[in-house]
């Protein structure tokens, strides 16, 4: 206490006259939590965000099967369609303590034609759990296959009554059904007798979820325990309160994972950039106070104060940076979560979790992070001997530690030899590498920059006699202050090497997938619908004269189960079924085997997957289905074209043999297209028919990627303006410098001039370091994945990006640098 009324004026005296450099510290403190907190504000969605149950919410217990793969130490993979859950299940819960009437539903696809009621993909479900808990009834329950119930919110939505007719579509296929009764149930349902839901859903012995009532006075939680007993030993999940919305809506419960991970890998990148930033502005702050610190150390005092005095007014201009990045980082945080809705990462019904959490988690993660990075910045200087430090408070060390000269070049060398991993495998790593090797880079440059730039600049130094004066000192300036340089130009490079890299990761992911559409693709028209395309569609649309022929194909992501050193590990990979082999089709460039023999129980896969899975041809697969099904297909077909028509490329059979009636996502067919228009023009559901010109704009890249680029362009703009803070901080310091040049004979006009030419030279070396970590990284990313030796994407980015970086760089090296050269050198040397 005695320490903080002793030493906290002296802090807040020494802060008032280095009000540059601090605000360089409050702008990056600011900018840190802005976008930290976001991050945050996703993972405590993806944690406690509630659904809604919906058509669940009158069920007191439900149990479900569980929708993911579980891993040892990472997160468990969701499954994309509900898993089901054995029907002996039913009967075993009937004598359950506490347990009243039990059923279970099966879902379907279903909708009302020609109404507003749209439908989805479990809208259609049975009569017995439509009516368990006893809700009121309109009407009587239906019993022939015509007939039909529906829930009050969808009778009213649709606009019909009791005893009306209308069109409802099923898997893609269209009956008239007459409306027995009208439903007080929860959500929006169509409801079939018992016997017709059977034969819709066509899997036997099996139900979605299981619904449980409470007996009279049975106590909730004594019963929800007792269930639980009694499934004990199964995967199965018994769900209450506010988890049924988990089982009403199992996507949306897949997107709390995919939320985490995002978060996680924004996080990562986050924390690691603005590590550095803040670092940056710590360590600016910390150089600018050297005179302080070396008379504070002349006067007696302790190593220990002098950290303490740094620490606390750095710490205390984070603080007041705290309520304006919090303030910003909500605001970005409700933008960000509109553009995860619109793109179809977030679930409309799982509501965004807005709390005070991430907000104090950010600001104490970003906090912790300036007070750790001053106390470390400032170690060396305080331990300094009180002449050494006023030796070091007016130039710099004559050479760079050779230690951080050798581990930044280590790292260099890294960050290019990870880079090569495209060369070797076309895959997702090939991207992962790219884009993570250059941070490595970076960090890279910053340890060897100073030995750069003092090796640069001393060839500059030898030739220096033949200069006009401004440039002779801009050349020894750079030379004599390396370190200040090379700070400048790793900001900078910093910069345009991060810009260059996601966008041209994401745009050589977009190229990949087009080419291998371009190149794969033969069919001639390709046929989707809103609830998709039944078998009888595409049966009726081969039998057309002038069809070749039509392949219907379903798009999922499958599950590839492992085991990693004794550990569970499932990796997802995207795959497409087809309904007959697709050769006439499509062109999967095959590498191994013959496309033609995937029928039945069969699989087709990239050949670098299966490479480094070490499967052969022949060997049985083991997968899990979207549903849950565990499989064994044998691989008959290694391929190149992963990229354009998934990882796996498997049959219908495979994927939902369990279930006949699930309709195609889409049908490929080839033949003349004017025919498969007529067709589809008569087609009782509206069928929308494709070109493969449309098939190729529609191949590229998923959202997640394009959200992904976004956040790291705001993260860029992050980056420049806190790089231009850094910059006018760094030239407020030199103002005592460039006094001392004006009495020593300079005339502001010769200062300007050495400005410029540092400045240029500056910006000069920032472009080259920053496209030299990053362009050829590109290159070869783009000669491993489509076989071009240039960065696949808009080439005019490039020069845009650094001229953006010089743009900004320029003026904020000038502006300082002019307002000193107002001020009488008398009065500004004493400030420098």
């Amino acid at each position: 206490m005695n320490r903080l009324r002793t030493l906290l004026p002296i802090a807040m005296r020494m802060a008032r006259h280095r009000i540059g450099a601090l605000a360089a510290v409050w702008f990056a403190v600011v900018g840190g939590i802005a976008l930290v907190t976001p991050a945050g504000v996703l993972a405590q969605t993806g944690i406690t965000s509630e659904v809604p149950a919906y058509w669940l919410a009158e069920t007191d217990i439900v149990v479900s099967a569980s929708q993911y793969v579980a891993q040892d130490e990472d997160l468990d993979v969701p499954l994309s369609r509900r898993v089901p859950v054995d029907a002996q299940v039913i009967a075993d819960l009937a004598g359950v303590s506490g347990v009243g009437e039990v059923g279970g539903r099966v879902g379907f696809p279903a909708a009302l034609v020609g109404t507003d009621f749209e439908g989805s993909s479990e809208a259609g479900s049975n009569w017995t759990f439509a009516t368990l808990g006893a809700p009121e009834v309109t009407g009587r329950a239906p019993t022939a296959d015509a007939e039909i119930a529906l829930s009050r919110s969808t009778a009213e939505r649709a606009g019909v009554t009791i005893g009306e007719e209308l069109d409802v579509a099923v898997a893609g296929e269209v009956t008239t059904y007459r409306v027995t009764a009208i439903v007080d149930a929860p959500g929006h349902g169509i409801y079939f007798s018992d016997a017709v839901a059977a034969q819709r859903y066509s899997r036997d012995g099996v139900v979605d979820v299981i619904g449980v009532m409470l007996a009279p006075d049975a106590d909730p939680t004594a019963t929800a325990e007792a269930v639980g007993a009694a499934l004990a030993g199964t995967d199965l999940v018994v769900s209450s309160g506010a988890d049924r919305g988990d089982v009403a809506h199992f996507e949306a419960a897949s997107a709390r994972g995919m939320l985490i991970g995002i978060s996680m890998s924004l996080a990562g990148v986050l924390v690691m950039t603005i590590g550095f930033i803040v670092a940056a502005a710590v360590a600016i702050s910390v150089n600018q106070q050297r005179p302080e610190i070396a008379l504070l150390r002349a006067t007696g005092a302790t190593s220990r104060q002098v950290r303490w005095l740094i620490a606390a007014q750095v710490t205390l201009v984070a603080l007041l940076a705290v309520p304006v990045g919090l303030l910003a980082g909500y605001l970005l945080a409700h933008t960000m979560a509109d553009a995860f809705t619109g793109v179809g990462l977030l679930p409309t019904i799982l509501p965004v979790t807005m709390s005070p959490i991430p907000g104090v988690g950010a600001a104490l993660l970003i906090v912790a992070a300036v007070h750790i990075a001053t106390r470390l910045a400032a170690m060396r200087v305080s331990r300094m001997a009180p002449t050494e430090a006023v030796a070091e408070s007016r130039i710099e060390p004559r050479q760079p530690a050779p230690w951080r000269t050798g581990i930044g070049c280590a790292l260099i060398a890294l960050s290019f030899v990870t880079s090569l991993l495209p060369l070797f495998t076309r895959s997702e790593a090939g991207f992962a590498t790219s884009a993570s090797g250059v941070l490595v880079a970076i960090i890279g440059l910053a340890l060897v920059g100073p030995a750069a730039v003092r090796g640069i600049t001393g060839r500059r130094v030898r030739k220096a006699s033949r200069f006009a004066a401004p440039k002779w000192l801009a050349v020894h300036n750079a030379h004599g202050y390396a370190l200040r340089t090379a700070g400048v130009i790793t900001v900078l490079a910093l910069s345009v090497a991060l810009a260059v890299v996601q966008i041209f990761t994401t745009t050589t992911l977009g190229a990949a997938v087009t080419a291998d559409i371009a190149d794969g693709a033969k069919m001639s028209a390709t046929v989707t619908g809103a609830d998709g395309v039944s078998e009888s569609d595409r049966e009726s649309l081969s039998a057309e004269e002038g069809v070749v022929t039509a392949v219907g194909t379903m798009q999922t992501v499958m599950v590839w189960p492992y085991e990693s050193e004794g550990k569970a590990r499932a990796d997802e990979v995207p795959a497409t079924a087809f309904s007959s082999p697709p050769g006439d089709v499509i062109d999967l460039s095959i590498v191994d085997g013959d496309i033609k023999e995937l029928v039945g129980d069969a699989v087709a896969m990239e050949a670098q997957l299966a490479w480094f899975e070490g499967v052969s041809l022949g060997d049985r697969v083991e997968l899990i289905t979207d549903d849950g099904t565990v499989v064994t297909p044998r691989l008959v077909a290694t391929y190149e074209r992963g990229f354009g028509f998934g990882t796996v490329v498997t049959t219908t059979e495979v994927l939902a043999g369990h279930s006949p009636t699930r309709p195609y996502d889409s049908v490929l067919a080839v033949g003349d297209p004017s025919v498969i228009q007529e067709w589809a023009a008569d087609r009782p559901l509206a069928l929308t028919v494709g070109s493969r010109d449309d098939q190729l704009a529609t191949g590229g890249v998923s959202p997640d990627r394009w959200v992904s680029m976004a956040v790291t362009m705001v993260l860029l703009g992050y980056l420049i303006l806190s790089g231009a803070n850094n910059l006018i901080a760094t030239t407020a310091r030199r103002r005592g410098e460039l006094a001392l040049l004006r009495l020593l004979g300079a005339t502001p006009s010769q200062v300007r001039s050495m400005m410029r030419d540092e400045t240029r030279r500056v910006c000069l070396m920032a472009a080259v370091a920053g496209l030299a970590l990053s362009v050829p990284s590109m290159t070869i990313l783009g000669i491993g994945m489509v076989g071009l030796p240039w960065p696949q994407g808009p080439l005019w980015v490039i020069p845009l990006l650094v001229g953006i970086v010089c743009a900004v760089a320029y003026p904020a090296i000038m502006t300082p640098a002019n307002r000193a050269l107002r001020s009488s050198p008398l009065e500004a040397l004493p400030q420098g």
